[in-house]
């Protein structure tokens, strides 16, 4: 079991990606106290995104089934079983952590993991929500914010943060989720509204990014677009996004 976990972990959160990835979005928000203190909140945030990614994969597993035939749940490289254990390991990890944060940040990271479960559990015990992914996404946003405001209650991060993470964030969402030709069945932004609208409300998402950090951000998002442009930035939308995600997080640290 220890090797399927290693390989899943390798293969649905790589770590070389994810690691920092989670400690610009924690540290930026926190503002980079130079305390202890941040070092256990670095910590949280990668446990509590590889929590939400192991919920995640549980909850779309027939939906992946379907489309996705090739990930490591649907695939058979890992087991429900596997996978609870992960879970549990983690939280465990997670109210270590907390516990050590203090009581406020233990109770919100305990909702924030009980309303992923929660959701999961409505997706795969019926079908309003999976009628309803659009709605479902909305509906989750708030395990996003959650991070954001155990790093704001850490540090000393303001409205400009949430706007340049949320911003973020959901650009890379809407970014993940479009397709430049149409795919039946599948849960895409470009399905809902066509590719041309999707697009442009990932870019309307940066630019509130950029703004919200500021003239430096500007041009990082012209980069973006003239990314977006290319055929081949064009192609690899979720890697471009993911670029400019760690680069507006990584201005927004370093920020005086």
């Amino acid at each position: 079991m220890r090797r399927r976990l290693l390989g899943y972990v390798r293969e649905a959160f790589p770590p070389a990606v994810h690691a920092p990835f989670a400690a610009l979005w924690y540290g930026a928000a926190a503002g980079w106290p130079a305390t202890p203190r941040l070092a256990l909140g670095l910590a949280h945030a990668v446990l509590v995104l590889l929590a939400l990614r192991v919920i995640d994969d549980w909850k779309d597993e027939p939906y992946d089934r379907r489309h996705h035939p090739d990930r490591p749940l649907p695939a058979g490289r890992v087991a429900p079983r596997d996978l609870a254990w992960l879970l549990g390991g983690l939280g465990v990890a997670l109210v270590a952590v907390n516990a050590a944060l203090g009581a406020p940040f233990l109770a919100l990271t305990l909702g924030q993991l009980a309303f992923a479960a929660l959701m999961a559990l409505a997706r795969r015990g019926g079908t309003f929500l999976a009628r309803r992914w659009a709605l479902e996404v909305l509906l989750v946003q708030p395990l996003n914010l959650a991070l954001t405001v155990h790093a704001l209650w850490l540090g000393s991060g303001g409205l400009a943060v949430v706007v340049a993470c949320s911003g973020a964030l959901l650009q890379l969402e809407v970014l993940r989720k479009t397709a430049l030709a149409p795919r039946p069945g599948e849960e895409l932004y470009s399905n809902l509204a066509g590719p041309g609208p999707a697009l442009a409300l990932a870019w309307l998402l940066a630019a509130a990014a950029a703004l919200a950090i500021g003239p430096l951000a500007l041009g990082l998002l012209a980069l973006h677009g003239a990314a977006l442009l290319h055929p081949a930035g064009r192609r690899r939308r979720g890697a471009v996004g993911v670029a400019f995600l760690v680069a507006a997080l990584g201005l927004l640290g370093a920020r005086p």
